[in-house]
């Protein structure tokens, strides 16, 4: 069902919004054992990708429904989020702190931009952090810039 609610949804962010919550309620109400349940959760997590604002919006959701129904607890694709999240952070700020140590205080553009970067970008500047011999050089032959 997943996947065919995938494909028909291709392109149509708040319909494909609504069928996975529609999922996610059924596999949370379903009878199957736990560890069932969040595999087939992640799952669904993976195969329906929605923009930001909608995932943290069926985040909030999940943890209502969670609320209001004692049954099958699930958290492992909304504590991968805050893993992620809590990762990127903690990397801006060994970059921020690294950069400063290195260059003296950092302009208030570079560290937003350090601020805004995934996790990807944020491990290919702390790597170039090693060997920069200006501050800009870590942006160097980026595709950010």
């Amino acid at each position: 069902m997943a996947h065919l609610k995938t494909v028909a949804t291709r392109n149509q962010a708040s319909r494909r919004y609504t069928w996975k919550l529609r999922l996610f309620r059924r596999l949370l109400e379903s009878r199957f054992e736990r560890h069932d349940v969040e595999a087939l959760l992640d799952f669904v997590d993976w195969l329906m990708q929605l923009p930001e604002p909608l995932e943290m919006r069926l985040d909030k959701e999940v943890e209502e429904m969670q609320a209001t129904k004692q049954g099958v607890p699930y958290v492992t694709a909304f504590e991968r989020r805050g893993v992620k999240k809590g990762l990127r952070l903690g990397k801006a700020e060994t970059l921020k702190n690294l950069a400063t140590h290195r260059f003296g205080e950092l302009p208030a553009e570079v560290a937003e931009r350090f601020d805004r970067a995934d996790v990807e970008t944020l491990d290919r500047w702390l790597t170039k952090l090693l060997d920069a011999e200006r501050l800009g050089a870590i942006f160097d032959d980026d595709q950010d810039s």
